[in-house]
């Protein structure tokens, strides 16, 4: 799945079993057949310091901070 998500969030970045987990909540049809309402989760290996070191700069600061994440998105259907 190729594709680019841009959204805002002000959400604080949590650590679940040693991942840095971000939800996004969606609402766009990825095709026809999808529904149009859908949440992303970004989940991220805390092992890769820097986005540890730009996660806590996030969470500790009120700065605009950018982010982009290149991964490979598995579908999972409901």
């Amino acid at each position: 799945l190729n594709g680019v998500i841009f959204s805002f969030t002000t959400q604080t970045v949590r650590d679940v079993n040693s991942f840095f987990i971000l939800e996004f909540k969606i609402e766009e049809r990825l095709v026809d057949r999808e529904p149009n309402k859908y949440i992303l989760e970004v989940k991220h290996d805390l092992d890769n310091t820097y986005f540890a070191n730009k996660t806590n700069a996030i969470n500790q600061t009120i700065r605009l901070t950018t982010a982009i994440l290149i991964d490979v998105i598995d579908y999972e259907p409901p």
